[in-house]
């Protein structure tokens, strides 16, 4: 029993500590374009970003290794199908989804 309590809080605090990896999440859209920009306090053994459109399509995909620091990226949403996009930021084990819509 005590190996289970042992794996289970194991399992507890490290969930804890990838909730924490991405801080201070901004978005600023347009028509035309999208500034993602975020600070990952704690090293990401793989940092995985993708942005797609109403139909599924990849519009931005960026795969970083060992990555730790600032994360700033200026996406060109002018061949993209109208409508609001997906962000989907996956760093290891923590997977964060927003939707954007476009402003105008």
């Amino acid at each position: 029993m005590k190996r289970f309590r042992l794996l289970y809080l194991c399992l507890f605090f490290g969930t804890l500590n990838a909730q924490q990896k991405l801080q201070e999440i901004q978005l600023k859209s347009s028509q035309q374009s999208l500034v993602l920009r975020f600070i990952s306090n704690q090293a990401a053994y793989n940092l995985l970003i993708i942005i797609s459109d109403l139909k599924g399509e990849t519009i931005f995909l960026d795969n970083k290794k060992n990555f730790q620091g600032t994360y700033e990226k200026t996406i060109d949403l002018s061949t993209a199908a109208m409508g609001p996009c997906t962000l989907c930021i996956i760093s290891d084990e923590e997977r964060l989804d927003y939707k954007v819509g476009r402003i105008p």
